[in-house]
């Protein structure tokens, strides 16, 4: 027995060290990571503090170019010293711009705005405001900033070590008329953007370290002694420690010293500065906690440059500290305390008294009901459980038989038919779902599981579980109703549909019956979706859906496919035409006005009508048929039904030879790409190529767009021929060029299809990485309604398309519904006003004057209009005289292969000479 206790003691000590094992690691490892999540929230503090103040600058600076820099008088000074014919001349006007601009200069300095630089467009130093004495040194190659901005002719803002000193630039291209003179610069201090952060979040000191190596290769030599090596890492510098600039940021606080005494021996600090990653540390000051954190700077060509450092006090990695160590005080208590109690069950011995208490605990904690019979079926005991979910009492309950009490079984049903009990007498048991009715005579569903008792092969009783399956059922019911019905209209979806239909289809063939299956699509239902929203559209469909449930019979079945498409199944009917009556109340019905929010609203519908057995009597052949007739509904006008015809299947199947004819035209190189020339109207320079895709098949010819764009489209097609016609049109840009004809903008379509594609961005940039092309080369082109489909999804793409480089324009403008509201939105270059504007120009007033409007808006929006399908004089001198930027169409070329846009090329001044004379 002592031996036996022994073991069970070793047993219980092992069995505590391993369960005190598990909870320790387990606080330390929930400590760490909130520990871990107060430094992440503190890292993007100081990351979003950093950007914050960075924009404040920005706002400030933009201010000064727009109000000083932009003045008329400050671009004439500098362009004409630009121009000075020597250095003598050249030095005076400096001065002048140089007392200029010195009050403006001052009164930057006093806001934190370190310097103040013109450059000449070739990246040569022209005026240094802070240190005018120096000039003529090219900057390109030390200063990618400068070298950006002169370059792509764009602002550029960012981070970059100059010669001079370090801090956040500014640089703006400067443009006389438009004559590109240069740039100009402003930087901001370390100390200004410390200041602004400290204004933002005065809890935090902050300081900033520099690579050293980004400094060494751009500093002038005599301004290398204002640099020195950083308390915390040897490959980073800090500016200015000896405080010489009068500018210079405030020495880091004791408490700061002292941190990056730590920090400089901490290997994780060393680790993550090397890689340029973000990351925040705890670091102990005494009985002091604070957080440290370290946000990368990246320059301007996203290289790491640097760190912002922030050093903040965190008390609250001490209260996590010591609540780790209460928890872990608890938890070791705790498990003694069960240790303890382990130790005295396995001491204890529990006689038949302790263990029916212990049975009953049990019994009656539990959220099952439970009861007990004797062999005559008799309750002899139950739980609380039962109580609640029968309402009988246990004395109203114990002695009377559970068939008599609550079995919902027929009246009158000897108890040895019992369903329940029965089974219990053969030894059986029963499990399974039925109905107890309660004491207030209401029915509850139940899932019921007995087992009997037996005492030496005999069944002396039995013990009964049961549980409410009330709120299972009512899951399993709302389960069905979404897998059979549509969740908006509450009709019947696709897949009930279909059943239906199936169903319909096989009585009708049985019993020689005829059938209609009636197609409806709304039309334009896109545009209330596109301008009203997606609510407005959502309770449209719901009032759409009342009227096609009030318009059939109580046979017929009204479902919804998706969208805005509904079925109507109509069994029995006497002939087809039964379906025409119903199709043209249905056109009256959902043509009448609808009232939502105030706003009334109209809709029309078309309707495709399929009949049994006449077009088949496949459910899928039914609604396909069905769907054909209702786009010829649609390509007759709209609001307005059509039967199916063997032409419109004829034509389905076309459509499909199509297809399949379309699928191999890749790896046949039955695809190419022709270009149409676009002419500057200024200057009657040929500056770009819109690709324009054919298709020659070897059976059908030249198949026209209008035909297999489409079919592409509805097929996927679109996505690998478009990935082709992007790397094709980019390549023979690159081949051009290679052979001496200048730079041009090459446009390439892109449909809605593509635009859709998660991997869009990646193509672009690997279609110019894979040509050699210039990203500002290459121009992306869609529809209005391409750019209107998921406003919020589309300038996130335009956004990333943009900071590839690509330019990107509006195509056929004016043919669609975006507002001004909307194009300000989006970060487009050019607008492409439609052929049908430009085609009637000369002879429709307002074809012009929507044209004229277009124009205007543009300009405003500091946007270039491009005119498409450009074929007369007339409509040439109009556009010119409208200042519309470039032009396209037959008046100048038709689209053409590589090859002859090359010998075009060759000719293009003797052929631009002659249409300019005629249009003149």
């Amino acid at each position: 027995m002592r031996l036996r206790v022994t073991r069970q003691l070793w047993i219980l000590a092992v069995v505590f060290v391993m369960a005190w094992s598990a909870a320790a690691w387990l606080l330390h490892a929930n400590w760490q990571e909130k520990v871990r999540q107060l430094l992440a929230a503190d890292t993007a503090v100081l990351a979003t503090t950093y950007r914050a103040s960075v924009e404040m600058f920005a706002l400030a600076t933009e201010t000064l170019f727009e109000n000083v820099i932009r003045q008329p008088a400050t671009i004439n000074a500098f362009a004409d010293g630009l121009r000075a014919p020597d250095d003598a001349a050249r030095a005076i006007l400096r001065g002048r711009l140089y007392a200029r601009l010195a009050p403006a200069y001052a009164h930057l300095r006093g806001h934190g705005i370190r310097q103040l630089h013109f450059h000449s467009n070739q990246g040569v130093s022209y005026l240094r405001m802070h240190d005018p004495a120096k000039s003529g040194d090219p900057l390109f190659d030390v200063r990618p900033a400068v070298k950006l901005a002169n370059i792509e002719k764009r602002a550029v803002r960012g981070f970059e070590v100059g010669r001079s000193a370090a801090g956040f630039r500014y640089v703006f291209p400067l443009f006389q008329g438009q004559d590109h003179l240069g740039s100009v610069e402003t930087t901001v201090t370390f100390r200004s953007i410390r200041e602004a952060m400290e204004r933002i979040d005065a809890t935090r000191e902050y300081a900033f370290v520099l690579r050293r190596d980004v400094v060494d290769a751009a500093l002038f030599a005599e301004q290398r002694a204002l640099y020195d090596t950083s308390p915390i890492s040897v490959d980073f510098l800090v500016e200015d420690p000896d405080l010489k600039l009068p500018d210079a940021s405030a020495p880091p606080s004791p408490t700061a010293s002292a941190l990056n005494l730590r920090l400089m021996q901490h290997p994780l600090v060393q680790a993550n500065m090397a890689a340029g990653r973000p990351f925040s540390l705890p670091v102990a000051d005494g009985a002091v906690d604070w957080a440290v954190s370290f946000v990368p700077v990246q320059d301007v060509l996203e290289r790491e440059a640097g760190y912002v450092i922030a050093y903040t006090p965190a008390p609250l990695i001490g209260v996590l500290r010591k609540e780790f160590f209460a928890s872990l005080a608890f938890a070791t208590a705790l498990l003694g305390l069960l240790g303890w109690i382990g130790w005295c069950l396995l001491r204890s011995r529990a006689d038949l008294d302790q263990e029916r208490r212990q049975l009953q605990t049990i019994t009656d904690t539990l959220a099952e009901g439970l009861y007990v019979t004797d062999a005559n079926n008799a309750l002899t005991r139950v739980n609380p459980a039962f109580t609640r979910l029968l309402g009988f009492q246990a004395e109203e309950a114990i002695g009377r038989t559970g068939h008599d009490l609550f079995h919902d079984c027929v009246s009158g049903m000897p108890l040895d038919q019992c369903p329940y009990f029965s089974p219990e007498l053969s030894g059986a048991g029963y499990n399974g779902e039925t109905q107890f009715r309660r004491k207030d005579g209401s029915l509850q569903a139940v899932e019921m599981t007995s087992r009997p008792i037996s005492e030496g092969g005999r069944v002396v009783g039995a013990v009964a579980v049961f549980r409410d399956i009330t709120q299972r059922r009512a899951a399993e019911e709302q389960i069905n109703q979404l897998a059979w019905y549509d969740s908006l209209t509450s009709l019947p979806n696709r897949a009930l549909l279909r059943d239906r239909l199936d169903q319909a289809t096989a009585g009708a063939l049985r019993d020689k019956k005829t059938l209609a299956t009636l197609f409806i699509d709304l039309d334009h239902f896109k545009n209330i979706n596109d301008s009203l929203g997606h609510s407005t559209g959502d309770r449209l469909l719901q009032q759409v859906a009342e009227r096609l449930t009030d318009c059939t019979r109580a046979v017929d079945t009204v479902g919804r496919l998706g969208g805005d498409e509904f079925v109507v199944i109509m069994s029995d009917i006497r002939a087809p035409a039964d379906a025409a009556l119903l199709a043209e109340k249905i056109i009256a019905t959902l043509g009448r006005p609808y009232s939502i929010d105030g706003r009334e609203l109209h809709i029309t519908p078309s309707i495709g009508i399929a009949v049994c057995p006449e077009d088949g009597c496949d459910a899928s052949a039914l609604i396909q048929h069905a769907d054909a007739a209702m786009y010829l509904a649609k390509e007759s006008g709209r609001n307005n039904y059509q039967y199916f015809t063997a032409a419109l299947n004829a034509r389905a199947v076309e459509r499909l030879s199509l297809e399949n004819a379309l699928r191999g035209a890749l790896e046949r190189r039955e695809l190419s790409l022709h270009y149409q020339p676009q002419v500057d109207l200024a200057s009657g320079a040929l500056v770009g190529m819109e690709a324009l895709l054919r298709w020659h098949h070897p059976e059908l010819g030249q198949v026209p767009p209008d035909r297999f764009i489409p079919v592409a489209e509805d097929s996927g097609l679109i996505n690998p021929i478009g990935a082709w016609v992007l790397q094709e049109a980019c390549r023979q840009s690159m081949a051009w060029q290679a052979v001496g004809f200048p730079r041009i903008i090459m446009a390439v379509n892109v449909s809605g299809v593509q635009f859709r594609q998660p991997d869009l961005v990646e193509l672009v940039g690997a279609s110019l990485a894979e040509s050699g092309l210039a990203a500002g080369d290459l121009e992306i082109e869609m529809t209005e309604s391409v750019l209107m489909q998921g406003a919020d999804a589309t300038v996130e793409v335009l956004r990333q398309l943009k900071a590839l480089g690509v330019q990107i324009a509006i195509d056929d403008f004016g043919t669609g519904y975006s507002s001004l509201g909307y194009l300000k939105r989006f970060p487009i270059d050019k607008l492409k006003i439609d052929r049908s504007f430009v085609r009637d120009l000369a002879t429709d007033l307002d074809d012009a004057a929507l044209a004229s409007a277009i124009i205007a808006m543009a300009h405003r929006l500091r946007l270039k209009v491009i005119a498409e399908g450009v074929e007369t004089p007339d409509q040439l001198r109009f556009l010119r005289h409208e200042g519309c930027n470039v032009a396209q169409g037959y008046h100048y070329s038709k689209p053409l292969p590589a090859e002859e846009v090359e010998r075009l090329w060759r000719e293009w001044p003797y052929l631009y000479d002659t249409a300019r004379a005629t249009s003149s």
